[in-house]
């Protein structure tokens, strides 16, 4: 039995792709936190191998600390290179690609044809929406969203709590918590995920 925890558009995309693949005698359900309809996560039998699908990192975190046993999910189209070690709680979706020699923390969640580059280090509660791109040997931080269709060049460090608009090329590394935007990349708001 699998549980998905939140039935927001991305736990709708995951729920479907992983009811799909799976064996038919494969159980999976939803559960949703207090501020939605439906089954509380105190409600998931215990034991009951989950992950987090709400794409907000901070929310995330945030629930993942109400529930601890947390498997990943990865779609067979997911292509994971050699040496690649990632935590719990990750969603690879649909047609996302980690080359080689990365390091990835937990309950990251890869979109729809996402990439991460080479010798990466990816932290905690990192989201890269649908078309995202991260160059290889770079260094990103916990709490982490990266916006539809940004890319981030090749050896870029990014702090903690960033947001990446959508579109976004990050040319520089980014040492300031806050909202990024643009081609190249620059800070509209300060301290803000």
């Amino acid at each position: 039995m699998l549980a998905i925890i939140g039935k927001g558009g991305f736990g709708r995309e995951v729920y479907a792709w992983v009811k799909n693949s799976q064996h038919p005698s494969q159980y999976v359900e939803y559960y949703v936190t207090s501020e939605y309809e439906g089954k509380q996560i105190k409600d998931i039998p215990k034991r009951v191998a989950s992950v987090i699908a709400i794409g907000e990192p901070k929310k995330r975190k945030e629930v993942s600390k109400l529930y601890n046993w947390y498997t990943n999910v990865i779609h067979k189209t997911t292509i994971i290179g050699e040496n690649v070690n990632y935590g719990e709680g990750c969603i690879f979706s649909p047609y996302s690609v980690v080359t080689v020699d990365c390091r990835i923390g937990n309950h990251l969640h890869m979109n729809l044809h996402t990439d991460i580059g080479h010798d990466c280090t990816i932290g905690d509660f990192v989201t890269m929406s649908p078309g995202s791109r991260i160059s290889g040997n770079c260094k990103i931080g916990n709490c982490v969203y990266i916006g539809s269709n940004a890319v981030i060049r090749e050896g870029v460090t990014i702090c903690d709590n960033v947001t990446i608009g959508a579109g976004a090329i990050v040319l520089n590394d980014i040492t300031e918590s806050g909202t990024y935007v643009g081609v190249p990349a620059k800070q509209i708001i300060k301290n803000a995920i």
